[in-house]
């Protein structure tokens, strides 16, 4: 992946949840994100065809990658015959650079 720099617009994020979504389509579906200051916000994501890959993924809007340094991004999901929301697979990090860096 080449790099990413902070205030990209459209930038496709990917997750792995770890979960065949073919059968249920999630409920709740969002990416967990905390960004490099601390603060925590959601990502409101979609699932990637196929859905038996249990990828979710993001497409960057403005604002989105607002800060530089290490995001911190993990799946969060639920089903209809989930009782909770799931967070699933391992924790990615997605560095973020100044322009021109």
């Amino acid at each position: 992946m080449s790099r990413v720099y902070v205030g990209a617009v459209g930038l496709r994020v990917r997750v792995q949840t770890t979960l065949d979504l073919v059968d249920e389509t999630p409920t709740t579906c969002k990416i967990k994100v905390k960004k490099p200051s601390g603060a925590e916000v959601d990502w409101t994501a979609t699932v990637e065809a196929p859905a038996s890959g249990g990828v979710i993924y993001f497409d960057t809007v403005a604002g989105s990658l607002d800060e530089v340094g290490s995001y911190r991004l993990q799946a969060l999901v639920r089903r209809s015959s989930d009782a909770a929301d799931l967070p699933l697979g391992e924790t990615a990090t997605l560095e973020v650079h100044q322009a021109f860096q």
